[in-house]
């Protein structure tokens, strides 16, 4: 039996492996060679049919066709996160440091979301992410609404060692509207969130040196 931490290392081993099965398939060659086959398996099935001509028509198509995971099964809850949360901070301060000793400035930033409790049935279809488990081994997909606690969480771990350790950082999570206004799966911004983004950042990025201004701050 695994321990946590025996565990830990595991649950980031490349996609495919198996700590439980043979020796082999526990090779980042037998990894890699299956993710390559898989991801050129996805893309011929995509070229098949692609509807819409606009790059967020593609990209929702494309997230419908891997996702709707949760219409299929029944959602499992998250682990506990107190582990994951203390590594995420000391791993924020250890970030920080490397970054302060090779560049002028580092900021940091909040992560935005599709999640939310209480989603439509659309926008359910184009989650794909949010599973529990080894990436061998999912046991299954958490809820939306369960997702969106552990990373407001992990998004709230982050602002606070900010303003403990007074490093700059932004809570972009806060200003990105959490529909398909701005994402076109769990995280990834379409044309719309990108513009989104780059209207939040580029002032308080323009706020300070070595644009202008001085000072760190945390907003």
């Amino acid at each position: 039996t695994l321990s946590l931490h025996d565990a830990l290392p595991i649950s980031h081993a490349a996609y495919g492996s198996d700590p439980s099965e043979a020796f082999y398939r526990r090779s980042w060659l037998f990894s890699m060679s299956k993710k390559g086959l898989d991801k050129l398996h996805t893309m011929l099935s995509q070229t098949k049919a692609r509807p819409g001509k606009t790059p967020e028509g593609s990209y929702v198509w494309a997230a419908r066709a891997r996702g709707g995971k949760y219409r299929n099964a029944s959602p499992v809850s998250i682990p506990d996160l107190h582990l994951g949360l203390e590594e995420y901070a000391e791993r924020i301060r250890r970030l920080a440091k490397e970054c302060s000793a090779r560049v002028p400035r580092c900021v940091f930033l909040t992560h935005p979301v599709l999640w939310h409790a209480g989603m439509q049935a659309d926008d359910e279809k184009l989650l794909w992410m949010g599973w529990v488990g080894w990436k061998a081994r999912r046991l299954g997909w958490a809820s939306p609404g369960e997702l969106a606690q552990a990373m407001h969480a992990y998004n709230e771990t982050l602002l606070r060692v900010c303003r403990e350790d007074h490093l700059e950082c932004y809570d972009l999570a806060s200003a990105i509207p959490a529909d398909t206004s701005a994402f076109y799966d769990d995280c990834h911004f379409n044309v719309g969130g990108a513009r989104m983004v780059a209207e939040f950042l580029a002032p308080r990025l323009l706020s300070a040196p070595p644009f202008a201004g001085a000072g760190a701050r945390t907003r």
